[in-house]
């Protein structure tokens, strides 16, 4: 069934619009930054049925594999989060915060390759955690909870997107059964 974005947007604009807080405005740019995340949502979301469609499949990443997505994550992830973060209202990472970032290292506890029926790399489902580098300990987030676990998706020909992090559960054809049970239940299920 095709997700409606129209129908979508005007349920939470009313919801907001119903929502006691914030003013009006404020909850207007919220939605406004959600409705403009979905054609992305939605972008990813069929390039999994796509690919699985098309006959993709998993492999065992190999040590190039490995090095390739260490890269990438080092090079891309933390302007991608920003980027992410700057569509709903949050202001420009500062050089503080991007020398924080360069702070971070990223452990993989899983990766997977995926191929197509061509035997081309399509891209890698990535099961990491973030480590403070600073104090050789994990990196809290909101609310003091460890980052152990997170999902991103690593394509080859496209940058880094966060909302991908977002979207494990319809990740799940593409990564496979066994990648996605390797996270802490309910995230992957």
């Amino acid at each position: 069934m095709e997700f409606d974005v129209r129908k979508y947007a005007v349920s939470v604009i009313l919801a907001v619009l119903l929502l006691g807080g914030c003013s009006a405005m404020s909850k207007l740019n919220v939605v406004g930054s959600v409705v403009k995340q979905l054609p992305e949502i939605n972008k990813w979301k069929a390039y999994v049925v796509d690919a699985v469609r098309a006959g993709s499949t998993q492999k065992k990443s190999t040590s190039e594999d490995l090095e390739y997505v260490s890269q990438r994550m080092n090079s891309e992830y933390l302007e991608s989060f920003y980027e992410f973060a700057s569509a709903f209202g949050k202001e420009k990472a500062s050089d503080e915060k991007m020398l924080v970032g360069k702070n971070v290292s990223y452990h993989y506890n899983g990766v997977v390759s995926i191929y197509d029926a061509n035997n081309k790399a399509l891209g890698y489902c990535v099961n990491y955690d973030m480590v403070d580098l600073r104090g050789g300990s994990q990196v809290k987030g909101k609310g003091e909870a460890d980052l152990k676990g997170q999902f991103i998706y690593v394509d080859r020909e496209q940058k880094i997107s966060f909302l991908t992090s977002a979207l494990v559960k319809d990740f799940k054809p593409l990564c496979g059964d066994d990648f996605a049970s390797s996270f802490p239940k309910g995230k992957g299920d």
